[in-house]
């Protein structure tokens, strides 16, 4: 998996799950996906990909509309991977939208919220 790939798919990730959203938010959906990947970035692919795990994935790979935030995002993943974002999600691995409530979370650690998402770690 090469360094330009990884970067693409942390981006999409971004880019459809925070898009809007603080760059606090944006950056801590990075670091879901970089701390379920163990910081690898030849995992970051793997990670974004699993089956049922981003809701933009099921309907595919929708092309970028808004150039500006797509290129927010990929400067966004190039930092994270890069290892320039400190986790200061406490290493968090899931999160939701505010008015998510799937049987998962009750099994998870609450760790905070920023703008429209809910950050959580293994308990």
């Amino acid at each position: 998996m090469s360094l330009s790939a990884a970067v693409f798919c942390l981006a999409l990730t971004v880019y459809h799950e925070a898009r809007g959203e603080p760059i606090k938010g944006q950056q801590a959906v990075a670091l879901v996906v970089m701390n379920r990947a163990d910081w690898q970035p030849s995992k970051v692919c793997d990670v974004v990909k699993a089956k049922g795990q981003f809701p933009w994935m099921r309907k595919g790979l929708p092309k970028p509309q808004d150039k500006e935030a797509w290129a927010e995002s990929q400067q966004l993943a190039l930092a994270a991977i890069g290892g320039e974002i400190h986790d200061f999600t406490s290493g968090s691995t899931h999160f939701l939208g505010k008015n998510e409530r799937p049987a998962w979370r009750s099994k998870m650690r609450y760790v905070m919220t920023i703008g429209g998402h809910r950050f959580f770690s293994s308990v």
